[in-house]
């Protein structure tokens, strides 16, 4: 009874876009990687989203899977809303956007206490870094 199933994606800019279908796999929708094959889809601010739907709710999952803009939309978030997030998860695919906000990315890990793997495997936030330098993708789930 409190969830809400909502019909748009969260992004920096309030928009309608093409989202580009795999038709082999159906969690491979992507922004980015064209296909023949699209359909149109909302854009919601996530900033926007957060100022209507948080209040003082601090219970916040945020999990975020959007084929290589997850670090752009994370980067995007007032840093007002991480202190109601309680648990957060993105999947680290854009090295090159969190190696050029390398400080911003590590005030946002400094929200949360707890770091792992998909498989549960904690990390450390050096570890977190070296991964990301590497060019590792991986999942990363935070929470307080």
């Amino acid at each position: 009874k409190n969830i809400k199933f909502l019909n748009f994606g969260l992004g920096k800019k309030k928009s309608v876009s093409k989202i580009y279908l795999n038709k082999y796999n159906f969690g491979d929708y992507s922004f980015k990687t064209k296909t023949n094959k699209f359909e149109k889809a909302m854009i919601e601010n996530v900033n926007s989203f957060f100022k209507k739907n948080i209040k003082n709710n601090k219970n916040i999952i945020y999990k975020s899977d959007t084929q290589g803009m997850d670090e752009e939309i994370l980067f995007s978030i007032d840093k007002k809303y991480f202190k109601n997030i309680n648990i957060l998860i993105i999947e680290i695919t854009n090295h090159n956007i969190i190696l050029k906000n390398k400080d911003y990315f590590i005030s946002i890990l400094k929200n949360f206490k707890k770091f792992s793997t998909k498989n549960l495997k904690s990390l450390s936030i050096n570890e977190i870094l070296n991964k990301i330098k590497n060019k590792n993708e991986f999942d990363l789930f935070m929470s307080k």
